[in-house]
């Protein structure tokens, strides 16, 4: 662990049952973060599927009744 964290440019810290992060280095250095909530306006993009699919519906009815009237003129 400790030639891990070296190559990391950090330190190891051996936690176990009494050693716990509470004493450990990130304590200190969290401290000096915040945290902080942003509200971001979000655009969520809507497909157009329903025009689509009621225009597609249409087609296959005419297409539909034309292939009835052919075949029966076929036969």
């Amino acid at each position: 662990m400790n030639a891990i964290a070296d190559e990391l440019s950090g330190t190891a810290i051996q936690l176990n049952a009494t050693t716990t992060m509470s004493g450990g280095d990130s304590k200190e250095t969290s401290s000096k973060w915040r945290v902080t909530q942003t509200s971001k306006q979000r655009t969520r993009t809507v497909a157009m599927v329903w025009p689509f699919a009621i225009a597609v519906a249409l087609l296959l009815t005419f297409e539909a009744g034309a292939w009835i009237t052919q075949s029966r003129r076929l036969l």
